[in-house]
């Protein structure tokens, strides 16, 4: 299976992330998230995602446009 064995990192963690990370765990997909919720795997703050986003197969973006998650990524 294409997604067996991925993670996924999902930064936005909300009503869309609780119902998206249990689909993306069924998959057998290890499911890392910005926020204590049930179905995901690990958790780490948003400070600590340029550290850990190399860990991840896939990058969910889950957020609204605002001041304070505009350009939270970057080429770098």
């Amino acid at each position: 299976m294409l997604c067996h064995d991925k993670t996924v990192g999902i930064f936005g963690v909300g009503q869309i992330a609780e119902i998206l990370a249990p689909k993306c765990k069924a998959f057998g997909m290890r499911v890392v998230g910005a926020r204590k919720l049930a179905g995901f795997d690990r958790m780490h703050r948003r400070e600590e995602l340029a550290r850990v986003i190399g860990d991840f197969d896939f990058l969910i973006l889950l957020t609204p446009l605002t001041t304070t998650t505009r350009n939270s990524t970057d080429a770098e």
